[in-house]
C-alpha cells in the first residue's frame, strides 16, 4: 500500500512543477510552531540534502565519469503488471544514475545495465567511480519511478495540504513530529522504497 500512496503522492509533486502553495513559510510555521526563517530555510529552492552510499540498499555516491552523481542499483517496481505486459527481463543489474552539477541541482541520468558475470565494482571501476559523500537540491527522476528526494514524506505533506480534513487529536501529534522533522533538518529518499533521511544523510528508517 505505501509504495502506492508513494507513487502517486511524487506523480503529483512532478506534475506541479515547482513547490505546492501548502509548503508557503508562514502557513507552515502557523501549523507546526516553527519560526518562519526556519521554515523558509528548510524548503528552499537551493538547499543542499547530504547523501552518502549505503550499499545495503543498493545506493552509491560520488564522482562517475567526472561528474558527481548518485548510482542506484536494480530497478524496483511500484507493482505488479498483467501477465500480457510483462517485459523480458534484462540479461544483467541495471542501474540508475542521476547527474548533479557543482551547484547540486539534477541534470538528467542514464541506465546502464552490469552484464552477467561482470561485478558491480568492476562496472563502477570502470567509470572510474569515486565513491564518497555528496551535497545535492532536492528531484524527483523525470522517468524513473519512485526515484527522487523531497523534503516531506506524504502523510506530513497531507497535513499541510489540508489540516482541517485530519482528526484534532492526529493533527495535534502530526504538528509535533512536523516540527522535530523540519528542526532537525530530515528528508525523504525514495529509491522503490521511501527512506527517511537525517540531516547528515544517515538513514533514520523506511
Amino acid at each position: 500500500m505505501t509504495w502506492f500512496l508513494d507513487r502517486d503522492f511524487l506523480a503529483k509533486l512532478k506534475a506541479g512543477g515547482g513547490p505546492p502553495a501548502c509548503y508557503e513559510p508562514t502557513h507552515v510555521a502557523a501549523i507546526v510552531g516553527v519560526d518562519v526563517a526556519t521554515v523558509r530555510e528548510f524548503f528552499a529552492a537551493d538547499r543542499l540534502y547530504a547523501l552518502h552510499s549505503v550499499p545495503d540498499y543498493g545506493v552509491f555516491t560520488g564522482t562517475f565519469e567526472s561528474r558527481t552523481a548518485l548510482v542506484c542499483v536494480g530497478a524496483p517496481r511500484s507493482s505488479t503488471p498483467a501477465q500480457d505486459d510483462v517485459a523480458p527481463e534484462p540479461k544483467g543489474t541495471p542501474f540508475e544514475v542521476v547527474y548533479f552539477d557543482e551547484r547540486g541541482a539534477s541534470v538528467g541520468g542514464e541506465r546502464i545495465t552490469v552484464p552477467d558475470g561482470e561485478s558491480l565494482d568492476e562496472v563502477l571501476e570502470d567509470f572510474g567511480f569515486e565513491d564518497h559523500p555528496i551535497r545535492v537540491h532536492s528531484f524527483i527522476h523525470p522517468a524513473v519511478e519512485l526515484l527522487a528526494l523531497v523534503p516531506l514524506p506524504f502523510h506530513f505533506h497531507e497535513l499541510l495540504e489540508d489540516p482541517d480534513a485530519i482528526d484534532p487529536d492526529e493533527r495535534v501529534e502530526l504538528a509535533a513530529q512536523l516540527r522535530r522533522w523540519i528542526v532537525d533538518g530530515c528528508s525523504v529518499f525514495h529509491w522503490g522504497n521511501a527512506y527517511f533521511m537525517a540531516r547528515d544523510g544517515d538513514v533514520e528508517s523506511s
